[in-house]
C-alpha cells in the first residue's frame, strides 16, 4: 500500500477525478493518458482493479514528477531517478522515510 497522506481536495501535486461510471483503473490511465502502474500505485490499487462511479481517484499533475521507492532505496538513488540533488527533492516531499511504496515527488518544469 502507497503511503500518501493527502486531503481530497485540489493540491499541488494531485487533481482529484470522480469517477463518471463503472471502469478499470487500466481504462482511466489511458484516458489521462497516465502509466497504469503509477496510477494504481499512487491510489493502492492494482491495474486489474475496477473504479466505481463517485470513486475519487488521484490524478498526477503534468508539472511533476513521481517516484514510488523501494527496498534499499536511498536519497541519493532517488535524486538519481529525477537527475536532479537532494535538496530539490527535500524541498518538494515534506517528509521522506524511504521505506518500500513511499511516493517521492519531484518538480519537472
Amino acid at each position: 500500500m502507497l503511503n500518501v497522506n493527502v486531503e481530497k481536495e485540489e493540491n499541488t501535486y494531485f487533481t482529484y477525478y470522480k469517477v463518471q461510471n463503472e471502469s478499470t483503473l487500466y481504462a482511466l490511465a489511458k484516458m489521462k493518458n497516465i502509466n497504469p502502474g503509477l496510477l494504481s500505485a499512487m491510489n493502492g490499487l492494482d491495474e486489474e482493479d475496477f473504479v466505481y462511479k463517485d470513486q475519487l481517484i488521484s490524478i498526477p499533475k503534468n508539472d511533476y514528477a513521481f517516484y514510488i521507492t523501494k527496498d534499499g532505496d536511498t536519497l541519493e538513488t532517488a535524486s538519481q531517478t529525477f537527475a536532479t540533488d537532494t535538496s530539490n527533492l527535500i524541498v518538494h516531499n515534506k517528509i521522506i522515510y524511504l521505506q518500500s511504496g513511499q511516493l517521492i515527488v519531484h518538480k519537472t518544469k
